[in-house]
C-alpha cells in the first residue's frame, strides 16, 4: 500500500489538538462534513476516506483488512 489515504484538515492546521474521525461502513470522510465544522473552532479534525471507500475506490488493489487499514493510517498520521 504505497498511496497515502485520501484526507481532509478542516479547521486551524496550527493547533495542537487534533481529532481523527473514521467513518463506518459504506460511508466517506463527507460523513464527518457538519460535525467537522462545528469542532473547528476548538479542533483541527482529520477526516479520511478508508481503503475501498469514497475518492479511494478502486485505486489501489490491496488486501482490504483491518491491519492494512490500521496500517494506512498510521503512515498518514506519520506524514502529517
Amino acid at each position: 500500500m504505497s498511496k497515502m489515504l485520501p484526507y481532509q484538515i478542516v479547521g486551524d492546521k496550527q493547533k495542537q489538538d487534533s481529532l481523527l474521525l473514521l467513518h463506518g461502513f459504506l460511508g466517506s470522510k463527507s460523513d464527518w462534513q457538519k460535525l467537522s465544522a462545528s469542532l473547528s473552532d476548538e479542533f483541527k479534525t482529520i477526516v479520511v476516506d478508508l481503503p475501498g471507500h469514497g475518492e479511494n475506490v478502486g485505486t489501489e488493489s490491496i488486501e482490504y483488512s483491518i491491519e492494512n487499514t490500521a496500517l494506512a493510517i498510521v503512515r498518514l498520521l506519520d506524514h502529517l
